[in-house]
């Protein structure tokens, strides 16, 4: 699951995982609400996005886990 979480990250950056390495999106998922950090490459697009968090979901079924992860920006959050 992490490695989805880590490519959904990268489609919200708008970039993908182009130009960003694996190991600068890390996930911590031993919480009840998953955490994001970022860095290098990935921290700069973000910053430059206006990203301040993210919210990150996912849903197992069967052999299958499906990860949903919404990046926020200042203007999203205060609303």
């Amino acid at each position: 699951m992490c490695f989805g979480v880590k490519e959904a990250v990268g489609k919200a950056l708008g970039s993908g995982l182009v130009g960003i390495d694996w190991n600068e999106i890390e996930t911590d998922l031993t919480k009840a609400q998953p955490v994001v950090r970022l860095y290098g490459q990935a921290k700069t697009q973000a910053q430059s996005l206006g990203i301040q968090q993210w919210l990150v979901d996912w849903w197992e079924w069967q052999d299958c886990v499906l990860v949903h992860v919404l990046a926020l920006c200042e203007e999203q959050i205060n609303e």
